[in-house]
């Protein structure tokens, strides 16, 4: 293992660092009552991070020193709530500890699956340090004229620069990702760029899944079956075909998933809660325009029933018409860098 490899990899977990810190700052703004753990916050931070990068893409401000900075910011955040939470989480380790001197056997057994589901995400989140020497090859049409070429325009002009011609800039759609990508080649080479989607995006998508599955009262097996039934699945690498998105957009669409299926968000708050749901569409509809039918047909069949359970009253419907607008919003600077770049808002 080189130390260039060593480096790239531990930068990931630098990122993971950063999106949860973002993550976990909007939480603490929106819902500082409601528990919510990493995995939620680091797809609420990459949700954000989308956001935030289509307005400095319009902008046209977008620099290395800017991503660095961005960076920094939510790791120091990071750290910050971690040195908050420092009391409950030593006491949540003597508890722990207590148990395991308790039911030795059975906390054994436990850590045991902990380590196997450890042991399986590492070895994929490690494939996707470098595909220098794998099995992945660069797609000319896909990669070498967008994937590629869009976070290294943003890194060298500031923005995706203008080309009517680039029927990839059509076919990406709104190239959300790209901001994403630019994070790892701030620092990293494009052998490295599968590291966000197929690295860090896929540790988010196992603490979802875990987390998800606890809230929904499954004991410690069966959450274990459902994470590594995850990891197992064939999904990668046989289904990838370029750089696009992959695992961002399902860790987006989980984190959704565990907003919408809520019940515990304070009942005050629908605006806030109709921020969060339109962050996290209208990041998953940045990054690939393909994700934009089923985000559609999910919120007008959950928010029909949460209407038609609620009875219409005026939380609900609030709350239904606030998504849409916050969504478009957060959509509307990608939307008007490619009407300048390609003549359209939406292919």
């Amino acid at each position: 293992m080189t130390t260039n490899f060593v480096l790239a990899a531990g930068w990931g977990f630098v990122l993971l660092a950063s999106f949860i810190g973002y993550g976990k700052l909007l939480h603490r703004l929106l819902f500082p009552a409601e528990r919510v753990g990493w995995a939620v916050s680091a797809a609420w931070g990459i949700a954000f991070i989308i956001a935030l990068g289509g307005w400095l893409n319009l902008a046209g401000i977008i620099s290395p020193a800017l991503i660095i900075a961005l960076i920094g910011f939510g790791v120091v955040s990071t750290i910050f709530e971690v040195l908050m939470q420092k009391g409950s989480i030593g006491e949540g380790f003597k508890s722990h500890c207590l148990r395991v001197r308790q039911q030795l056997p059975i906390e054994l057994l436990k850590l045991t699956g902990l380590g196997i589901i450890v042991a399986l995400a590492g070895m994929q989140y490690l494939g996707a340090v470098t595909n220098e020497a794998s099995h992945y090859n660069y797609i000319v049409i896909d990669d070498l004229r967008g994937y590629f070429l869009f976070p290294k325009q943003m890194l060298e002009a500031g923005a995706i620069t203008s080309d009517p011609f680039n029927l990839t800039r059509l076919g990406n759609g709104l190239a959300g990702q790209a901001i994403l990508q630019a994070m790892i080649l701030v620092v990293l080479d494009f052998y490295n760029i599968l590291l966000m989607d197929a690295g860090i995006a896929l540790i988010v998508c196992v603490g979802l899944v875990w987390d998800i599955a606890g809230k929904r009262g499954l004991s410690f097996p069966w959450k274990w079956l459902l994470v590594v039934f995850f990891l197992c699945f064939p999904y990668y690498p046989t289904l990838r075909i370029n750089a696009s998105s992959f695992a961002t957009g399902m860790a987006i669409l989980l984190a959704l998933f565990d907003l919408l299926d809520r019940d515990d968000i304070s009942p005050g708050s629908p605006i806030k809660k109709a921020f969060i749901i339109g962050l996290l569409a209208a990041g998953a509809c940045a990054l690939k325009t393909t994700y934009l039918p089923p985000l559609v047909m999910i919120l007008a069949v959950s928010y029909l029933c949460y209407l038609i359970t609620s009875r219409f009253n005026r939380r609900s419907a609030a709350e239904t018409l606030f998504v849409p607008a916050v969504t478009f919003a957060m959509l509307l600077p990608w939307m008007l860098a490619l009407l300048k770049s390609s003549g359209t808002m939406l292919y």
